[in-house]
């Protein structure tokens, strides 16, 4: 029997090419067939590459009806058996940056309910993961009132992103939940506020910001950070006029 997964992106997977991932989309990717999704999801993780703050998973986004907007990608292939399952799990962790031990993020397995999967999937992906995930940074919990995105059997605790149609077509979702990080801080306190956030974009060569808006992926803070990074500079609101009118600001 074969089942239908994806991947559920929130950041830079959809369009940077760092770690192989132009090949990736292209071979391991239907793209045609991708789906935005309401997510929990807000720029969480300081990333000393980019030298801005990146996307993480955060349950509070539910808790406080703030989703934001990611997008979910078939695999291009239907998975048969659990060798298929885990060479996906790899490709993904390769085209994330993860290595070896996962560490700083882990692809978790989020599963349909009811599920289709046979129960020796669950259990040899259970196996997988726990190997794979001895030095996994964010068991504990992103900030001191919620708990984590992911559990130690490497199942994802998110909400069911799919309905109607759409949710018919998939089996199971891979993700990728990342340790938050506040910068310069590696206790985790609370997350960057949208002025914090915005300080940070002209720095980044990258555009991470920028780019998740014009590739669809979206926070419920979105429109605050934009509004600080266009009074910090108001050059920006000149050069990337797509994303003022993307987020529906007309910014002076």
């Amino acid at each position: 029997m074969a089942f239908q997964g994806g991947v559920l992106i929130i950041g830079s997977l959809l369009w940077d090419e760092d770690n192989g991932r132009t090949q990736w989309r292209a071979q391991r990717l239907n793209k045609n067939n991708a789906k935005a999704v309401a997510v929990p999801i807000r720029y969480g993780r300081f990333s000393t590459n980019r030298n801005a703050y990146t996307m993480v998973f955060s349950r509070l986004c539910y808790r406080h009806s703030k989703l934001g907007q990611g997008v979910v990608v078939p695999f291009a292939r239907s998975i048969g058996t659990f060798d298929d399952l885990r060479h996906e799990a790899e490709y993904l962790a390769t085209a994330e940056g993860l290595n070896g031990n996962w560490e700083w993020g882990a692809v978790g397995l989020l599963k349909k309910a009811p599920s289709k999967l046979p129960g020796d999937f669950l259990e040899q992906w259970t196996g997988y993961f726990r190997e794979r995930s001895i030095r996994y940074q964010a068991f504990a919990g992103q900030t001191a009132s919620e708990a984590p995105a992911i559990s130690r059997e490497g199942l994802l605790d998110l909400s069911w992103p799919l309905d109607g149609e759409d949710s018919v077509e998939y089996d199971f979702i891979l993700a990728t939940p990342t340790r938050p990080r506040i910068q310069n801080n590696s206790n985790l306190k609370r997350y960057p506020r949208p002025r914090e956030i915005a300080t940070l974009v002209p720095s980044d060569n990258t555009h991470y910001f920028i780019n998740n808006v014009l590739h669809g992926v979206r926070t419920s803070e979105d429109t605050s950070i934009w509004k600080a990074i266009t009074k910090l500079h108001p050059e920006f609101a000149a050069e990337w006029p797509q994303v003022s009118s993307l987020l529906g600001e007309q910014t002076r």
